[in-house]
């Protein structure tokens, strides 16, 4: 979303924001969020770098003390439509920052990590 930043300022500045041209992207980062509210992005899809990483890190502990053996393990979290009706749902728009929400999803994604934590 970085560059949809940058493409929304250059529009604005233009007057060619959402008239006729109309910005989506891919990420959910904060700053993307912000611009979705105000309605410069009208579409994203929500990626937590933060909750990867405690997923991956999970996946590694549960690897080395030997709970789960499987090698090559292909491990996908879920991307979800950023959209007004969602975009206060942490649940669906998940928080890239630390936060209590990932516990719940991983119990709902991974259960094979629940002994981990």
């Amino acid at each position: 979303e970085e560059m949809a930043a940058a493409v929304v300022r250059m529009l604005k500045t233009r007057g060619l924001l959402n008239d006729p041209i109309r910005v989506i992207t891919t990420n959910g980062a904060p700053y993307g969020i912000e611009l979705i509210k105000e309605g410069s992005i009208d579409y994203s899809i929500s990626t937590s770098p933060g909750w990867e990483g405690f997923v991956s890190f999970l996946a590694l502990h549960a690897y080395t003390q030997e709970l789960i053996t499987d090698l090559n393990q292909q491990i996908l979290l879920p991307n979800t439509p950023i959209t007004p009706e969602t975009i206060d749902d942490k649940t669906k728009v998940v928080p890239w920052d630390v936060d209590p929400v990932w516990i719940d999803l991983t119990r709902e994604y991974f259960p094979q990590y629940n002994s981990l934590y």
